[in-house]
């Protein structure tokens, strides 16, 4: 492979990276990592690997940084089988307790505790399981 198009691949790849960090778009770096990231990564030599792996390391860390969080000053859920229903559409749809509190406007650790009572246990008097 000639030099210059690995300086393209390079540059276009920290371009990518570095624009889905600006953004805090998580959804848009894991579809690149997935989907275009391994063929890009094939083209680069070795030295040039590792530094793009740290890259997207370091852009999903501030992905994370820049998401959206629910408000500090929310009212506390009350788990009625609406708001359970509502947590495992949420939950279903983004596969994890950080999207899903997101989503319900809940803290992320009142949606683990929530998959653990609601959709990881199996129904008990004490937790019901909603239809």
């Amino acid at each position: 492979m000639q030099k210059s198009s690995v300086k393209a691949v390079r540059t276009s790849m920290s371009r990518k990276l570095r624009r889905f960090g600006r953004l805090g778009d998580t959804a848009g770096l894991r579809a690149y990592m997935a989907g275009d990231f391994p063929t890009d990564l094939a083209v680069l030599p070795g030295l040039e690997r590792g530094t793009m792996v740290d890259l997207a390391a370091a852009m999903r860390g501030q992905c994370a940084a820049k998401s959206k969080l629910p408000k500090p000053g929310s009212k506390r859920a009350k788990w009625d089988a609406a708001m359970i229903a509502k947590f495992k559409v949420a939950y279903a749809k983004t596969g994890s307790d950080e999207g899903a509190a997101i989503l319900c406007g809940i803290t992320r650790g009142s949606a683990d505790l929530a998959r653990r009572r609601h959709i990881d246990a199996p129904a008990t008097a004490q937790y019901p399981q909603a239809a």
